[in-house]
C-alpha cells in the first residue's frame, strides 16, 4: 500500500487538467448564481449575507424606515435582509456596497429579491468611474409590480416598452440582470425572470468626475403614505465581461 493510504494499483502518474483554474473558479461562483437563465460575464463579487451585513453600507430614514437580516424568507438556506419602509412618502431603505475597480468594457448587475404584495417602488442601480466619467445603469420597478424602468442619460427614469407581472409573495424570489457598455455608453440587456429585453437602444447616465476609479451597487425601496411594507434582498453578482 502507498504512504497515504490508497492501492498500490492506484494511478500515481502525472494527470492531466481538463479545465483551468480560472474555470473552475468561475464555476463555484456560479454555483448558486442569482439568475437562473444567464451565464454571460465573469463573476467579480458575490454578496449572499451569509456573514452578515458587514461587507455592505446600510442607509435608512423616515417613518418606519429599518433594515435586519432574517430567515422569513431564506434563499439557499442563507439569511436575507429585511429593507422595510412605513407609510411615508419620504421614506427609504437602501443598502449598497463598493466593489474594487475592474480594467473592463462591459458591466453588469445580478440582483435576487423578493416582493411582498404591497412592497413599493424597488430599484437597483450600478455606477462606474474611470478617473474621467462616472456612469450609472439601473432599473426601477413599480408599486404595481408590472413596470419596468432604466435609468436614462437624463439622470431620470424612462418607461422600457411591456409588461412585466410580478409575483408579491415573500418567498417568491426574482431574478433581475441589467449590463452595460462603458466604452460605447449603451445598455447591453436586462433580464427579469423568463423577460429578456434588448437594451441596446438605451443610454445610461453619465457625468463629469475626477474621483479615483471605483464601482458601486445600489438597492433601494421607497415608501408609500398608502402602504407600509418590506422587500427582501437575497444577494448580489457584480460581473463584467458582457455581451
Amino acid at each position: 500500500m502507498s504512504k497515504h493510504g490508497r492501492p498500490d494499483w492506484y494511478n500515481i502518474t502525472p494527470m492531466i487538467q481538463v479545465h483551468a483554474s480560472e474555470d473552475v473558479n468561475e464555476l463555484a461562483a456560479r454555483l448558486k448564481t442569482l439568475d437562473a437563465y444567464d451565464r454571460r460575464g465573469n463573476v467579480v463579487n458575490v454578496v449572499d449575507f451569509a456573514s452578515g451585513l458587514g461587507e455592505i453600507h446600510q442607509y435608512y430614514n423616515g417613518v418606519g424606515a429599518t433594515q435586519y437580516l432574517t430567515y422569513l424568507p431564506t434563499y439557499n438556506g442563507l439569511p436575507t435582509v429585511e429593507l422595510a419602509v412605513g407609510e411615508s412618502n419620504t421614506a427609504y431603505s437602501d443598502i449598497y456596497g463598493y466593489v474594487t475597480p475592474q480594467q473592463a468594457s462591459t458591466y453588469g448587475l445580478e440582483v435576487i429579491f423578493a416582493l411582498n404584495p404591497f412592497t413599493n417602488v424597488v430599484f437597483a442601480t450600478l455606477s462606474v468611474a474611470d478617473g474621467t466619467n462616472i456612469q450609472t445603469a439601473g432599473i426601477k420597478i413599480d408599486a404595481d409590480h408590472t413596470k419596468v424602468y432604466y435609468y436614462g442619460p437624463t439622470a431620470t427614469w424612462t418607461q422600457v416598452p411591456g409588461t412585466y407581472r410580478l409575483y408579491g409573495g415573500g418567498h417568491l424570489f426574482h431574478h433581475l440582470k441589467f449590463a452595460f457598455d462603458f466604452t460605447n455608453r449603451q445598455y447591453l440587456h436586462m433580464l427579469l425572470n423568463s423577460y429578456a429585453v434588448s437594451m441596446t437602444a438605451y443610454q445610461p447616465y453619465q457625468s463629469v468626475t475626477t474621483s479615483a476609479p471605483y464601482s458601486s451597487w445600489y438597492f433601494s425601496h421607497l415608501g408609500n403614505a398608502s402602504r407600509s411594507n418590506s422587500c427582501f434582498l437575497a444577494g448580489i453578482i457584480y460581473t463584467i465581461n458582457e455581451d
